[in-house]
C-alpha cells in the first residue's frame, strides 16, 4: 500500500484519431503503419485542397467586389448627374449677357450684376440686393457657390 499507482502517459494521433502509449516505441510502430501514413496523405491532400479552394473563392470574391464597385461608381455618377439636372431644372441656370456683363435666370426671369451685387427683375422690374419671389436657392451666389462634383 505504499506505492502508488501512476497512469501511462497516452499520445492522441491527430490525423487516426486515435490514442498511443506515450513512447518512442509506440509512436515509431504506429507512424510507418500503412493507416497513419494514408491518413496523413488524406490530411495534406485536404489541406492542398482547401487551400486552392479558399484561393480560388478569393479570386472570385475580389471580382464580384470590383463589380459591385464599378456598378456603384456608375449609378452614383448617374445619381449626380440626374441631381444636376434636377436642380437646373427647378433652380434654374445663370448665364452670362456679354453686351451687359449681366447674368440672367431664364427660369425665374431675374437678372444679376456681379459687379452692384444686386439683382433687377420681379413685377413690377426694380433693383433689389435680395429679391422676394426669387427663391434663395436659386440666388446666384449660392448656385455659383455649390460644389460641382
Amino acid at each position: 500500500m505504499t506505492e502508488f499507482w501512476v497512469s501511462q502517459a497516452n499520445h492522441w494521433c491527430e490525423y487516426c484519431k486515435v490514442w498511443l502509449k506515450d513512447t518512442a516505441q509506440s509512436r515509431a510502430v504506429h507512424e510507418k503503419g500503412i493507416k497513419h501514413q494514408e491518413n496523413v496523405a488524406k490530411r495534406l491532400s485536404a489541406m492542398r485542397r482547401k487551400a486552392v479552394d479558399e484561393k480560388a473563392a478569393a479570386v472570385q470574391t475580389a471580382k464580384t467586389m470590383k463589380a459591385i464597385e464599378e456598378e456603384a461608381a456608375a449609378q452614383f455618377a448617374r445619381d449626380r448627374a440626374e441631381a444636376a439636372a434636377h436642380r437646373a431644372a427647378s433652380l434654374g441656370e445663370w448665364v452670362l449677357n456679354h453686351e451687359t456683363g449681366q447674368h440672367y435666370n431664364a427660369q425665374h426671369r431675374w437678372y444679376y450684376d456681379s459687379g452692384s451685387k444686386m439683382y433687377y427683375g420681379g413685377d413690377p422690374p426694380d433693383w433689389t440686393a435680395s429679391p422676394a419671389t426669387l427663391p434663395h436657392a436659386a440666388r446666384f451666389e449660392v448656385i455659383e457657390n455649390m460644389p460641382t462634383s
